[in-house]
C-alpha cells in the first residue's frame, strides 16, 4: 500500500514535465555566460523550479478531480491512489520547498518564484476554465521559466528567444489539450475556448501559433541569435511544426490530439538541446 501511495505522488507530480523545468532554468542560466563558477545557484534553482512545477501539477489534479473521472479515470486522485486532500498537502508542501530554495538566491528570483506559484494556483483554480486566458497564462508561466533562470544569473537579456519558444509551444499545446479534453470538460460546465468558440476556430489559433513559432525560430537565426547547430537542431522541428499544423486542418479527432500533443512535448526537450547546441 505504502508503494502504491508513493506511486501515486510521483506520477501525480507529473515527473516529466518537472523534469523539462528543472532542465530549462540551467540552461537559461548558461545562456547568460556568467554561471560557470555558480554551480550551487543553478543547482539550487533547478531543483526550486522542479518542487514548483511539482505542486502546480498537484493543485492541477485537485482541482480537476471531477473532470479527470471522464477524461483521465486512471489519474491518481480519480483512481482513489490519492485523496483530495493529500494532493492540497502534497502542493503546500512541494510549493513551499521551491519558493523556500529562492531564500538562498536573489530577490527578483525570489519574487518570480511567490509570482509563480499564485499565478498557477489561480491558473489552476479558476483561470484554466476561462476563454483562451489559462492558455496563454500556462504558456507565459512556461516562458518565464528562462525569465526566473535569467534572474537567477543576475542577466535576462538572451533568455528572451528561449523564453518566446516555450511561450509558443506550450500556448499551442494548451489549445490541442483542450480539444482533447472536450468531452470531460463540457460535463463539468469548462468554458474552454473550443467549447465557448467551437473546434475550429480552436484549430486555426494553434495553426496561427504553430507558424509564429516556425518565424520565431527564423528570426533567432537571422538575428544570429545561436550558431548553426540551432539550425541543424531546429530545422527539422520546424518542418513538424508545419506537420502539425497541416494535420490540424485535416483532423482533430480526440486521439489525434493526444498524439499532437505528445508531439509537442518532444518538440519542447529537442528545442532546449538545439538551443544549448546553438549557444556554444
Amino acid at each position: 500500500m505504502a508503494f502504491k501511495t508513493l506511486s501515486g505522488y510521483i506520477q501525480l507530480s507529473r515527473p516529466v514535465n518537472a523534469a523539462i523545468t528543472a532542465i530549462a532554468i540551467p540552461v537559461a542560466c548558461w545562456l547568460t555566460g556568467v554561471m560557470k563558477d555558480r554551480i550551487s545557484d543553478i543547482v539550487l534553482a533547478a531543483l526550486a523550479g522542479a518542487f514548483v512545477a511539482a505542486g502546480a501539477n498537484a493543485i492541477n489534479d485537485y482541482f480537476d478531480i471531477e473532470i479527470d473521472r471522464i477524461n483521465k479515470p486512471k489519474r491518481p486522485l480519480p483512481a482513489g491512489i490519492l485523496s483530495a486532500g493529500q494532493a492540497k498537502r502534497m502542493w503546500l508542501l512541494t510549493s513551499t520547498i521551491g519558493i523556500g530554495l529562492n531564500l538562498f538566491l536573489n530577490m527578483p528570483a525570489f519574487i518570480i518564484a511567490c509570482a509563480a506559484v499564485a499565478a498557477l494556483y489561480f491558473y489552476s483554480s479558476y483561470f484554466k476554465r476561462t476563454v483562451l486566458m489559462g492558455n496563454v497564462l500556462v504558456g507565459a508561466m512556461t516562458g518565464m521559466t528562462f525569465i526566473y533562470g535569467g534572474a537567477v544569473a543576475g542577466s535576462m537579456k538572451r533568455a528572451v528567444f528561449p523564453a518566446l519558444f516555450a511561450f509558443l509551444s506550450n500556448f499551442g499545446r494548451e489549445v490541442i489539450k483542450d480539444m482533447e479534453d472536450m468531452k470531460g470538460d463540457e460535463a463539468k460546465g469548462a468554458m474552454t475556448f473550443p467549447i465557448r468558440c467551437g473546434i475550429r476556430p480552436a484549430r486555426r489559433v494553434v495553426v496561427v501559433t504553430m507558424l509564429l513559432l516556425v518565424l520565431s525560430t527564423a528570426a533567432a537565426a537571422l538575428w544570429n541569435a545561436y550558431n548553426l547547430y540551432f539550425i541543424w537542431i531546429v530545422l527539422p522541428l520546424d518542418i513538424v511544426f508545419l506537420i502539425i499544423a497541416a494535420v490540424l486542418r485535416i483532423s482533430a479527432s480526440e486521439r489525434q490530439m493526444h498524439r499532437l500533443s505528445t508531439v509537442l512535448k518532444i518538440c519542447m526537450m529537442l528545442g532546449l538541446i538545439g538551443i544549448i547546441a546553438g549557444s556554444f
